[in-house]
């Protein structure tokens, strides 16, 4: 199928054609190929057209736990021509119920623990098992009908911000904010097929979209690591070493854990080149740590809230830093621009403080 790059679904078309046997995603349950992956997603989305409205492109909640299951709904959702919205699985109830009054999603993917847990809601959205959908059959014309009718700029996914308090708003991101975001990604940082990215991030969290969406355009495994691998850095370290795990982008909390515990000194991570980080401040005493043990390793500071697509702006780093010294967040990522302004509106002078203003393709729609 010849498909333009209108949808973020068409990473992976590309991915399935090129690479088609490949593994891109193995999790504590097995693996997939692009292929297989591309197949099931089909069928997802095959049925998902069936019970969507024609044109109306509503938003799919999957809330089922981190598992290749995830990815598949999620791709399911755009070969609908709808957008996914990741949610935690550990999402306190009463806010799932707040979520979904805000969204009128057209439904909801999730597992049988999921349906018993949402039912005492009596929400009035159906509830979809994965199992059950996966069991269905492509409808190929219909599939690619529907991705026939998306706009670049229509939404690829929905991201509801952490917080457990108040009303949740969620943050529409495009298919064009995905694309370029991975353009860059990939233009700029030495990732390719033979890369090994340990995925660390929650899919209800942003980082995620670079896990997922790098393998598709570069051929690169993605290895979803056991989340309770994080609570014991000796175990994670040897899991890394195991899977020859060369590319990651963690949030410093995790990275802060690795440091003070003591392994990096010991550990086997020769296969290691790239390192990034986001969603928070990285202290300068374990960025020295992590830097000392892997000297060799590239490291990039990534900045950017839900509502740029991820990153607007990224630093290598090349030194170690002090602890009375700010790390730079860098400079603005392709087809982004920062804006310095002051209360008037007005860009600062060189060297004033002012509030960071971001334009570009990848800021979130509204």
């Amino acid at each position: 199928m010849e498909t333009m790059m209108q949808s973020a679904v068409c990473l992976l078309e590309q991915a399935a054609e090129k690479f088609k046997n490949k593994t891109v995603f193995e999790d504590k349950d097995g693996s997939i190929s692009f292929e297989e992956l591309r197949e099931k997603s089909r069928i997802i989305g095959s049925e998902l057209i069936k019970r969507v409205e024609t044109g109306r492109k509503c938003p799919v909640i999957v809330y089922l736990p981190k598992s290749i299951k995830s990815i598949i709904s999620f791709m399911g959702s755009l070969y609908s021509a709808s957008p996914y919205v990741p949610i935690d699985y550990a999402i306190p109830m009463a806010r799932m119920e707040k979520t979904v009054e805000n969204l009128h999603p057209t439904a909801i993917i999730t597992d049988t623990d999921g349906k018993t847990k949402l039912e005492s809601l009596n929400l009035d959205t159906e509830i979809l098992i994965f199992d059950e959908l996966a069991d269905g059959q492509a409808d190929d014309a219909a599939v690619d009908k529907s991705l026939g009718g998306v706009c670049d700029l229509d939404p690829a996914y929905i991201m509801y911000t952490s917080g457990s308090t108040g009303v949740p708003k969620g943050v529409t991101i495009s298919n064009r904010g995905v694309i370029d975001y991975i353009e860059w990604i990939v233009e700029t940082f030495p990732i390719d097929e033979n890369s090994v990215i340990g995925m660390q991030s929650a899919f209800h969290f942003d980082n995620s979209v670079f896990d997922m969406y790098t393998a598709f355009y570069t051929g690169a495994k993605t290895m979803i690591i056991p989340e309770i691998l994080f609570m014991y850095p000796e175990k994670l370290m040897d899991y890394m070493t195991e899977n020859k795990i060369s590319v990651i982008f963690w949030v410093p909390t995790v990275m802060i854990s690795v440091a003070n515990g003591g392994v990096l000194e010991n550990a086997d991570l020769s296969a290691l080149k790239l390192i990034l980080f986001a969603g928070e401040v990285m202290p300068n005493t374990q960025l020295n740590i992590w830097r000392k043990y892997l000297p060799d390793c590239m490291y990039v500071n990534m900045y950017g809230p839900t509502e740029t697509t991820v990153d607007c702006t990224a630093m290598h780093l090349t030194r170690d830093y002090r602890d009375d010294e700010a790390i730079p967040i860098g400079a603005a990522c392709r087809n982004m621009q920062i804006l310095l302004l002051g209360e008037d509106g007005q860009p600062v002078e060189p060297g004033q403080p002012g509030e960071i203003c971001v334009r570009g393709t990848g800021v979130a729609s509204g």
